[in-house]
């Protein structure tokens, strides 16, 4: 999976033969050099050591992960807008480590980023680091799964990491975003490895099924806590991937004395507060994720929808920033 021209090894020459036969070009391993190494020198890898593409690993992912064709249009990948086949996607979902069994929600996060809504160019190639993140819902996360518990945001659980990993891989190799050239980020950060979580839509079915009044799977109501898809106009049942575009973070609240939502919503929006810059007011919005142990303080001292927490959240922050309000207004 490469650009043309640079690196080592020898390359065949691409040829187009349609949909359903592999079209990348390959790279061939001289005797006695380690794979890795070639792949590493080659610029193809995001500084740590990626699973060799064969194409009998490549061709695996496809059958066994999706039933689209490898030559498959998902769109095109800025910084330089070239082509994503199928193919590309699996090769990049190789490399990250992921199994056959995560593919579509690989392929649904390169699709849902390369829409032209996402903005993907402007948010990526910024020197305020911006990056893509996942979050997952639906009953895939368990048929994958997917850790929507314990360190959510952290490491040690393959299939966060590789499919957070595997759209990094797209960006880089058929992008062409490269560090210090097309990806101009001053800082960074380590979300650019990549980041996929998944939302525990578990302990808010416990919600439904402690409430006296039973709602229909398919139409839950929008008065009580339900998974993001479900604000997002989705059914409980169906599979989602939502991509955001994040510059920073995860800042951490450490709060485990406090007793009350109205005091817990204060110490967020403390945090929210020092993130904002009033003098460059681009940043406005912010993707909290709640641990249960939180949850479960606001929804039993009686934040009962998520609306209702972001409204809380929402003046909390608008009175810790009254005092910018002069420097926003004149901008």
């Amino acid at each position: 999976q490469e650009e043309e021209g640079g690196g080592r090894g020898e390359r065949r020459g691409r040829e187009r033969r349609g949909t359903g036969i592999m079209e990348s070009s390959l790279i061939k391993v001289p005797p006695g050099e380690d794979p890795h190494e070639v792949l590493f020198e080659s610029g193809l890898t995001d500084g740590l050591p990626v699973v060799p593409p064969t194409p009998q690993r490549v061709a695996q992912m496809i059958a066994k992960g999706t039933k689209l064709q490898p030559g498959e249009v998902l769109g095109k990948c800025p910084p330089s807008y070239s082509t994503v086949s199928v193919e590309k996607v699996a090769i990049a979902a190789v490399m990250a480590g992921c199994r056959p069994s995560h593919f579509n929600v690989v392929l649904s996060a390169t699709s849902a980023m390369l829409d032209e809504k996402f903005n993907l160019h402007g948010s990526h190639a910024t020197t305020m680091g911006g990056c893509p993140i996942l979050i997952v819902n639906g009953p895939i996360r368990n048929s994958i799964s997917l850790n929507c518990r314990l360190g959510v945001l952290g490491s040690g659980t393959r299939v966060n990491a590789s499919i957070g990993r595997a759209i990094k891989l797209v960006l880089q190799n058929v992008g062409g975003a490269r560090l210090g050239g097309t990806e101009s980020t001053t800082l960074g950060s380590p979300n650019k490895w990549g980041l996929c979580i998944g939302e525990l839509e578990e302990l808010l079915e416990e919600e439904e099924e402690e409430s006296p009044i039973k709602y229909g799977k398919d139409k839950p109501p929008l008065k009580r806590w339900v998974p993001y898809h479900v604000t997002r106009g989705f059914k409980p049942s169906e599979n989602v991937v939502t991509v955001m575009a994040v510059t920073g973070g995860p800042y951490q609240l450490v709060d485990f004395k406090t007793t009350s939502s109205y005091e817990l919503c204060r110490s967020m929006a403390r945090i929210i507060k020092t993130l904002y810059e009033s003098r460059i007011p681009l940043l406005n919005h912010v993707l909290c994720v709640i641990s249960p142990e939180h949850w479960k303080l606001l929804s039993s001292d009686g934040v009962k929808t998520k609306k209702q927490f972001q409204k809380m959240l929402f003046d909390h922050c608008n009175r810790l920033m009254v005092s910018d309000i002069p420097f926003i207004v004149a901008r």
